[in-house]
């Protein structure tokens, strides 16, 4: 099962992989990006993901021996009905910045989030942004030029069922992210190696 759960995580980040260079080209060809230390998404409460998603995140904590500080840090979480995301670490000397702990783990939305795409009510897609990016006014301009010319974002729905049918029993539902990673942890407890597994509590 080990090595099973580790071919799975590989194909998922190849799928991110993937994604960074198409999102990397559109930063390119446009000059937008996050602003530096921006933690504007992070803060929010309703950031979401599946288990599958986040199977990547969770098996380099197995690696590493992290799964017990990780598991504690989101016992805490939920005693304090605290609904951010536990890889996001605030700045201490400006709340609203930070950064993700872990950024080349980060889940889907959190690498599609400005710039990708998804369907509205009236099956037409949306660009995916928000009033950071939005300030950046050049840029933007050429972002919105960039789109006019008929290139195609990234569409949520085309990666989300890449990496759901890698594992359809996980990858299907969203749910908040820390509850995503918390039950990960666990189908991964369960299911590798004895030597994998850690001692979540003592």
């Amino acid at each position: 099962m080990e090595n099973s759960l580790t071919a799975i995580s590989n194909n998922i980040m190849r799928v991110y992989r993937s994604l960074d260079i198409s999102i990397r080209r559109i930063q390119m060809e446009t000059g937008l990006h996050c602003p530096e230390g921006c933690g504007a998404c992070c803060l929010h409460q309703n950031v979401e993901a599946t288990v599958a998603e986040v199977i990547p995140l969770c098996h380099y904590f197995f690696r590493t021996g992290y799964v017990p500080r990780i598991y504690e840090i989101l016992e805490i979480y939920k005693a304090n009905a605290n609904l951010t995301c536990i890889l996001y670490l605030p700045d201490p000397d400006n709340t609203q910045h930070g950064r993700c702990q872990f950024y080349n783990f980060r889940p889907l939305i959190c690498r599609m989030f400005g710039f990708g795409s998804r369907k509205n009510r009236l099956g037409q897609m949306d660009v995916m942004t928000c009033r950071m990016l939005k300030q950046q006014e050049d840029a933007y301009q050429r972002y919105a030029a960039f789109i006019k010319q008929h290139v195609e974002l990234p569409v949520v729905s085309n990666y989300f069922y890449k990496i759901a049918m890698m594992v359809p029993e996980y990858g299907l539902k969203l749910m908040p992210v820390n509850d995503a990673i918390q039950d990960c942890i666990e189908f991964m407890y369960w299911k590798m190696r004895r030597r994998m597994r850690p001692r979540l509590a003592s």
